[in-house]
């Protein structure tokens, strides 16, 4: 257990340094990012990403600012900005390849592989990313399925993840009995 702590708090520590780094060498994000893959951002040219407000990027995410599979030709490294918009989610596993211009309200379903631009208003998943449904559709649908089953507004969501033995026996017992899905 002490080992684990020990690596947790030096990955943290370069977890700091390569946020700094990255902001230090331009990476441009707006307010209310969250961000769970600092590690996935393409750390060679941050400069050439734009993240907008209210985006959160999911774990496992990667952001890359370059291909240097035409090199293998001798043509050279692509390069491209990513720009990613306001009110965004990119959810876990998903890819972001360079050049490409993610809108505003845009959803990317986990594992995705975005390979050219996301107009504002969509969800979009696979690979490569297609556009699955528009964001309002995705979001009516959504709040419909909460309606439907178990609302866990026993504590703010961010609490859950350090909810004690009661409460994890609780929301495992009632998920058993209504289905497996709930919303928090």
């Amino acid at each position: 257990m002490k080992n684990y702590f020990h690596r947790l708090t030096n990955r943290k520590s370069a977890e700091k340094e390569h946020i700094e780094m990255l902001y230090q060498k331009g990476l441009t994000t707006g307010k209310n990012f969250n961000c769970y893959s600092w590690f996935g951002i393409d750390a060679g040219m941050p400069w050439l990403i734009t993240i907008g407000d209210d985006v959160t990027i999911s774990s496992d995410v990667h952001i890359l600012t370059h291909d240097a599979s035409p090199n293998k030709a001798k043509i050279g490294t692509k390069i491209g900005l990513v720009t990613i918009g306001n009110n965004c989610f990119i959810g876990c596993g998903a890819i972001v390849l360079c050049g490409v211009t993610i809108g505003d309200n845009v959803i990317v379903g986990a594992g995705s592989v975005v390979t050219h631009d996301i107009p504002s208003n969509s969800v979009v998943g696979g690979n490569p990313a297609r556009i699955i449904t528009t964001f309002d559709e995705w979001k009516s649908k959504n709040e419909k399925r909460r309606d439907s089953q178990h609302f866990f507004n026993e504590m703010p969501w961010q609490e859950w993840f350090h909810a004690d033995d009661i409460h994890r026996k609780m929301m495992k017992e009632i998920l058993e009995e209504t289905g497996g899905n709930g919303f928090f």
